[in-house]
C-alpha cells in the first residue's frame, strides 16, 4: 500500500496509543504490520482497502462496540475489515496483532485471474473474531519469512496473494443466483 490515505486502518491506529512494531510495504497493493495496542478506543470509517487481522497475543478485553455480540479477541482469531468498513473498537488490556492490507483492485484482479470469477461477485464479509486454522499457519508463514527474508518481494507477494485466494474461495465469492429456464 504506497500510500496510507485518511481513509486507511493506519490512520486511526497513528493517533491512538498503538505503538508500531514493525510495518512493511511489499508492493503498491499490499502492505504488512504488527503492532501492541491497550486501553484505547478506536474507530475505522470507509476504509479504502481490505484488511486481515489477527491477534496474536491478549485481546480478551477488546470488544466491538458495534456489534456487541461479536464477543471479544484472543490469540489466533481474525477479522475481516473489507474496503468500505466502518467500525468501533474498545481495546482493553494488552494485545499484539498482525495485520494484511490489500487493495480491493488487486482482490478482484485475483479472483477474475485466478478463479475467472466475475469482480462483481466478490465481496469479504465483515468478520469478527474467528478461528481459521488454514489462514492461521498462511499468515504465520507470511510474516515470518517478511522479517526472515525482507528483500524477497516476489516470495512475499505470492504469500499474500495465496492467502488472498484462500479468502475468495472461503469467505469471498458469492454464489451466483440460480435462474430458471422455461423453453418458449
Amino acid at each position: 500500500m504506497k500510500s496510507y490515505t485518511r481513509d486507511s486502518v493506519q490512520t486511526p491506529l497513528q493517533r491512538s496509543n498503538a505503538q508500531a512494531e514493525y510495518a512493511r510495504e511489499v508492493d503498491k497493493h499490499i502492505g504488512l504490520g504488527i503492532r501492541m495496542h491497550e486501553h484505547d478506543r478506536v474507530s475505522y470509517q470507509k476504509l479504502n482497502h481490505h484488511t486481515l487481522s489477527l491477534y496474536i497475543e491478549g485481546g480478551y478485553s477488546t470488544r466491538r462496540l458495534d456489534q456487541r455480540s461479536a464477543g471479544a479477541g484472543a490469540p489466533e482469531k481474525f477479522c475481516i475489515f473489507p474496503a468500505g468498513h466502518q467500525s468501533d473498537w474498545d481495546v482493553g488490556d494488552r494485545q499484539r496483532f498482525a495485520h494484511l492490507y490489500f487493495s480491493d483492485a488487486l482482490l478482484r484482479r485475483i479472483a477474475l485471474e485466478t478463479f475467472d470469477v466475475d469482480p462483481r461477485h466478490v465481496e469479504l464479509p465483515d468478520s469478527t473474531f474467528f478461528y481459521d486454522a488454514v489462514l492461521l499457519q498462511r499468515c504465520q508463514i507470511l510474516f515470518n519469512q517478511s522479517r526472515s527474508e525482507p528483500s524477497d518481494h516476489l516470495a512475499l507477494q505470492e504469500r499474500a496473494v495465496w492467502i488472498m485466494g484462500d479468502l475468495l474461495i472461503r469467505y469471498g465469492i458469492r454464489p451466483l443466483p440460480i435462474q430458471q429456464y422455461c423453453s418458449g
